[in-house]
């Protein structure tokens, strides 16, 4: 499995949302995919501000500074099915915060 990540550029002053295929470009996955937003060590003031949904789409509510960069660990499971195992890989994904 491949997971790559595209570049996001989101609004300060309303809430924006990107479908899977704005944020991820998955190749050679077998079986379901889904998604879980790793949460650092520390928590930060915008961690409930950036969601990520089991299905892969993103929310970036209104509220983060303008002109700042957002860094968030996203998890990426593909479920397998009876001949592939599963498989995880954890990607880092940039969110430009513009407006």
């Amino acid at each position: 499995m491949t997971v790559k990540v595209k570049k996001i550029t989101a609004r300060a002053n309303k809430k924006t949302s990107f479908k899977k295929s704005k944020v991820f470009k998955i190749k050679k996955a077998r079986g379901k995919v889904t998604f879980k937003k790793i949460k650092g060590k520390k928590k930060t003031k915008y961690d409930k501000k950036i969601t990520i949904s089991k299905t892969g789409k993103l929310a970036v509510k209104k509220g983060l500074k303008k002109g700042k960069t957002y860094t968030v660990q996203v998890k990426v499971t593909a479920a397998g099915s009876t001949n592939y195992k599963s498989k995880s890989k954890t990607v880092k994904l940039k969110i430009k915060v513009q407006w």
